[in-house]
């Protein structure tokens, strides 16, 4: 076509329809593009496959519900070995005052004893215990 007055020719035709099929979509090219009904079940498919708000608020609650179940069993095992370790801290100042009585009838005796060694003239007062 070297000139738009002159009348095309079936090579034109043919060249024209090249040009067209290269710039234009043809039948055989939209069997490659999804349709509506592909974008659905891809749609369905991602809802089965993703979690959705009302998936993630049920996992939330249930994690809040686990952690809560934890922290009372750790709170309840702390709470019976701090009632555990209070009875025996009761225990041991108990004892630590009854050893500490005990020595200090013991220094009383051994006081007595040095002073009638030291001293065997001096009348000591008689003792209380």
């Amino acid at each position: 076509m070297d000139n738009g007055n002159q009348p095309a020719t079936k090579q034109d035709l043919r060249d024209l329809e090249k040009r067209l099929e290269e710039r234009f979509a043809t039948r055989d090219d939209l069997q490659r593009f999804a349709t509506k009904e592909d974008l659905w079940d891809l749609g369905n498919r991602l809802e089965e496959r993703f979690a959705t708000r009302e998936d993630l608020v049920a996992l939330k609650d249930q994690l809040v519900e686990a952690f809560h179940d934890a922290e009372t069993r750790l709170l309840g095992g702390f709470y019976g070995f701090l009632d555990g370790a209070q009875k025996r801290f009761t225990d041991l100042d108990r004892t630590d005052t009854s050893v500490r009585e005990r020595l200090d009838g013991v220094e009383k005796r051994l006081t007595e004893l040095e002073r009638r060694v030291n001293f065997p003239d001096f009348n000591s007062p008689p003792s209380s215990s």
